[in-house]
């Protein structure tokens, strides 16, 4: 049973899930480019959406304050 990801239910909520925008993007490699169409699929609840970005956001923060920490940190030597 194939299922296309914009069917099944929101994770969160269960409500449908709406494409938001599309885009596409050329990418460079070793034989010269490709292009990439991109999706971004949404929750189709605006509270649930809003959740989502705001706990998204703050992983980021936190993950971005982990490498930074990371850096400044001496090398441990044994």
């Amino acid at each position: 049973m194939n299922i296309a990801y914009l069917d099944k239910p929101c994770d969160r909520c269960g409500n449908k899930r709406k494409i938001d925008r599309i885009w596409t993007e050329t990418v460079q490699n070793f034989t010269g480019s490709v292009k990439v169409k991109h999706q971004q699929i949404v929750c189709s609840n605006k509270d649930c959406q809003e959740k989502f970005e705001k706990a998204y956001s703050d992983e980021l923060l936190k993950k971005e304050k982990l490498r930074a920490k990371r850096e400044t940190k001496p090398l441990a030597k044994n």
